[in-house]
């Protein structure tokens, strides 16, 4: 028992991500790899991250998506994926986070067109709109860490 928390303490939590697919794929048009997130996913950053750069490449489906982004459950950014364009998204880290090791980024994709279409069905793609992540960019006083 008393390892317990030694243990949880020694866990690399950026390296924990919930909600993404968990292999990489590559876009050929825009020479990156992505991984698909949603409809909720989650990943952790340092505490001390001062920015996180997100890079998003539209959703899976042909029909624009709203992702809210949130930080230690907190509302942060709020955004519409309307086509396949990628695009870098800079989210400045609130002062006075959670005390820790690590912040939690939430994100949630919202499909607000109704229903799967008949391709995705027939595709059988998971329940819930997702969207294209690529490699995930964390910045601590101007240095990047990955």
């Amino acid at each position: 028992p008393i390892r317990i928390p030694l243990a949880i303490g020694a866990i690399a939590m950026e390296d924990v991500k919930y909600g993404f697919t968990p292999f990489w794929r590559h876009d050929p048009i825009a020479s990156r790899r992505y991984r698909l997130a949603g409809p909720e996913a989650s990943f952790f950053v340092p505490a001390h991250a001062t920015v996180v750069v997100l890079p998003l490449g539209g959703p899976e489906s042909d029909r624009p998506v709203s992702i809210e982004i949130r930080v230690d459950g907190r509302l942060a950014n709020q955004l519409w994926l309307r086509d396949q364009v990628w695009q870098n998204i800079r989210e400045v880290m609130p002062a006075g986070g959670r005390a820790g090791r690590f912040r939690r980024i939430d994100l949630f994709v919202r499909d607000e067109a109704g229903p799967p279409t008949e391709g995705q069905l027939e595709r059988n793609t998971p329940p819930g709109p997702r969207v294209r992540v690529g490699e995930i960019q964390v910045l601590m006083a101007d240095r990047p860490v990955r």
